[in-house]
């Protein structure tokens, strides 16, 4: 699966890369559209959960 390791924080290097806009900050391994996409990276969430590993099995319980 492509985006199976997609966050939406790296929305803008998709858009950019697939409106082929230079810019300066523009991170290929963050662009699942490329060859250079890393789907092994570690997802952080909340700068300091892995999301992967500790949060993506979890279910939202109701308040």
């Amino acid at each position: 699966m492509l985006f199976c390791c997609f966050m939406s924080d790296d929305l803008i290097h998709l858009l950019c890369g697939i409106a082929q806009i230079s810019v300066e900050d523009y991170d290929a391994t963050k662009d699942p559209t490329t060859e250079d996409f890393n789907a092994n990276r570690i997802r952080i969430f909340n700068k300091k959960s892995d999301y992967d590993r500790e949060l993506k099995q979890e279910t939202a319980q109701p308040k």
